[in-house]
């Protein structure tokens, strides 16, 4: 049995991944079960009926410990898969007091340096303090790109053979990817536009949509694009006050969060990533799965990895209006081969990522 534990299914990257994982492990004949701190969220819904949900009905992290100690006695997984520090923590600590039931694997999916300092407010130290005496009680260490395996090993002392890179899923194969009719672009940007620009995220300071904003207000009016930012979080009110000051409010819509991203993505001329740092953005997969050109920033890390450094896509440095414009413009107007796209993204396909894990869950010892 694989028990997969995270805080709860809020729609955040973390959160899908697991999602992924869990349902093809579980269609693959695999004993699933979900512990969540909170069985709450977006995605809850999504889960397959074949995967089993725990909820520990608890706030706090510190106060996860032992609830997850007595899940882990009772249950006895096989493996245990636990993102997002620090739960991770937690986790280990939970599954130390039980005993060591089965293997547990950590998987960190941002650059812990990073949101740590910038957006939990966490001394770097205390953060040094833990992964260098927690973690290495886990069976093993993941990390969702060489970015943040980099970070990772930098904070914790680990050697590179000491953390395992495994990149994020996607979901849909090619098959199932089908062009837009004109009604559905139209239903969806308004009609008039040439060209469609999407982006996606948490309304936050990682995502750097502010930054997005004002290299937008930068194309040439002659261009008549449009701008789609999909997501929801504390800074909207900041944004529509940019969208306001910049005049903007007929080329740029902030129409909120959707789970049903597909119609968005299959109808857009390009993608663009503003965000001031990252783990391994599964949008930017998602849009290449689509076919769908991409821009991003250069930032720590994963646009680089998957976009292999500017053959599948333009990168950008971090906090650059300009040159963010100078590639939206650019990209917009060359050619695109969207097949070489596609095939790119498939590299990121859930089953090829699913039996990455497995395979690496067997060579420690685990038995699924």
């Amino acid at each position: 049995m694989i028990t997969i534990i995270l805080p709860d299914l809020r729609a955040g990257g973390a959160e899908r991944v697991a999602l992924y994982l869990a349902n093809h492990w579980a269609s693959q004949g695999l004993r699933v079960e979900m512990l969540l701190m909170q069985a709450s969220g977006a995605l809850l819904n999504l889960v397959d009926s074949d995967v089993s949900i725990h909820n520990l009905n608890v706030s706090r992290i510190r106060s996860s410990i032992l609830p997850i100690c007595s899940y882990l006695k009772e249950r006895r997984p096989s493996v245990v898969w636990v993102g997002m520090w620090p739960l991770t923590c937690a986790a280990i600590l939970g599954w130390k007091l039980a005993g060591e039931p089965g293997k547990l694997f950590t998987i960190d999916h941002v650059n812990l340096s990073y949101s740590c300092a910038l957006e939990l407010k966490i001394s770097l130290i205390y953060l040094q303090t833990m992964l260098r005496f927690v973690y290495p009680l886990a069976t093993g260490r993941m990390a969702v790109s060489e970015g943040v395996k980099t970070d990772l090993c930098e904070l914790g002392g680990f050697s590179h053979d000491d953390v395992k890179v495994i990149y994020n899923p996607v979901v849909r194969s090619l098959d199932n990817l089908h062009y837009p009719c004109p009604d559905e672009r139209a239903q969806l940007w308004g009609s008039g536009f040439s060209h469609h620009i999407l982006s996606a995220g948490n309304f936050k300071s990682q995502k750097n949509f502010a930054l997005l904003l004002r290299s937008f207000s930068m194309l040439p009016v002659n261009l008549n694009s449009k701008l789609t930012i999909l997501g929801e979080g504390p800074l909207r009110p900041d944004l529509e006050m940019i969208v306001e000051e910049l005049n903007m409010k007929k080329n740029v819509s902030l129409p909120g969060f959707t789970l049903n991203t597909s119609s968005w993505f299959r109808s857009a001329d390009l993608f663009v990533l503003s965000s001031s740092w990252e783990g391994l953005p599964t949008v930017i997969i998602e849009a290449l799965e689509w076919g769908v050109p991409v821009v991003s920033t250069n930032c720590r890390s994963g646009p680089a990895e998957i976009l292999e450094n500017g053959r599948y896509g333009r990168l950008v440095p971090v906090g650059d209006a300009k040159a963010l414009a100078s590639a939206i413009q650019a990209s917009l107007l060359e050619q695109h081969d969207h097949h070489a796209l596609r095939r790119r993204a498939q590299d990121f396909s859930v089953r090829r990522i699913a039996d990455q894990y497995l395979t690496y869950f067997r060579s420690k010892g685990a038995q699924v």
